[in-house]
């Protein structure tokens, strides 16, 4: 699976994501502000699995899953890489973007929530 080109829909965080805090704070998200940029640029280079949806990528090793949320606009988040179609993580591992062990590393939900906490 070779998927080079760079897939351009629109990242916006996900509306129901603190929708309680929106009165008071009209930009709030679970996500930093500051991961919106990467967020963006992760979904720009992100591979469809075996359908178009979700889409996936990877940063420092970590796996991100996107979806959309009303036509053109999508979110994303972190998963576990036990949750990245095995096509997805051998096209991403021959092109250098992620390696086994990083893959190994963050493979269950709760490594990943541990990497998340910054216990790992």
């Amino acid at each position: 699976m070779s998927n080079d080109s760079v897939f351009v829909e629109a990242y916006e965080r996900n509306p129901k994501h603190k929708s309680w805090l929106r009165p008071f704070d009209p930009d709030a998200a679970l996500c930093p502000k500051w991961s919106h940029d990467i967020a963006k640029t992760l979904l720009a280079e992100s591979q469809p699995g075996a359908s178009d949806e979700p889409r996936f990528a990877t940063r420092d090793g970590m796996a991100f899953a996107a979806r959309t949320h009303r036509p053109g606009a999508w979110h994303g988040y972190p998963v576990p890489w036990s949750q990245v179609p095995e096509a997805v993580r051998e096209a991403m591992v021959a092109k250098g973007t992620v390696t086994r062990r990083q893959m190994k590393k963050l493979n269950s939900s709760a490594a990943l929530a541990n990497e998340l906490d910054g216990r790992s």
